[in-house]
């Protein structure tokens, strides 16, 4: 099954690439009747696109909710938990949109106006991708976050530089650890800001990805 998928994918891949080849021909016929400009620059985006094809294909995307943070490095690590109005946001970046973690870029929202997000799980309907409930899909993300920041607080002693950073996070920590009929209306809206504002960056780190293999 495994194979069949990676088969499937090689050829979608392809066909883009192919479709990518005669686009930038016809860009460069264009320019050509206009200019004599040199094509390094093509030649670099066909390369730089071909090695993108072939990585794609050879890497197996992990199901959401089956990341790690054992890449992240110890400095970076207290940098998060010492900036603790970014910290959500920087897990994010180092968790699902690190170049050099491509198995876990298992999660998608290139449109705010649809209240669904991409994201690859077990029982994904297409080939390990779904649509899922933006609310519930985005409330799910900044509990497997915070559990990983959590994580980050139990594995070193004294990681925090002041009180208040440390008074911040562990508030962080109980808020979304906590159900919402046990949370005060204050903190039931401190919640809600939280996930909007990760829901935000997941948005802007999407289109970001996106844009970065578009032409």
């Amino acid at each position: 099954e495994s194979n069949t998928r990676l088969e499937e994918s090689n050829k979608v891949l392809q066909n883009n690439y192919t479709n990518l080849q005669k686009r930038i021909s016809t860009l460069e016929k264009s320019i050509a009747n206009k200019k004599n400009i040199g094509n390094i620059g093509t030649i670099s985006t066909i390369n730089n696109y071909n090695t993108t094809v072939t990585n794609q294909v050879n890497i197996q995307i992990e199901n959401f909710g089956n990341e790690s943070i054992s890449h992240i490095k110890e400095k970076q690590k207290r940098d998060i938990l010492n900036s603790p109005n970014m910290a959500l946001r920087s897990l994010l970046e180092h968790v699902h949109f690190n170049a050099n973690k491509p198995e876990f870029q298992n999660i998608k929202w290139t449109n705010m106006q649809k209240p669904l997000i991409l994201i690859k799980r077990k029982d994904g309907i297409n080939n390990g991708w779904s649509l899922d409930n933006k609310d519930e899909t985005l409330e799910e993300l900044t509990r497997n976050l915070v559990n990983f920041m959590d994580e980050i607080r139990d594995e070193y002693d004294g990681i925090f530089n002041n009180r208040t950073n440390s008074e911040k996070i562990n508030f962080l920590i109980h808020i979304m650890n906590t159900s919402d009929e046990n949370l005060s209306n204050t903190e039931k809206k401190y919640k809600k800001q939280v996930i909007n504002k990760l829901g935000i960056h997941l948005y802007q780190c999407s289109k970001a990805q996106k844009n970065q293999l578009t032409i």
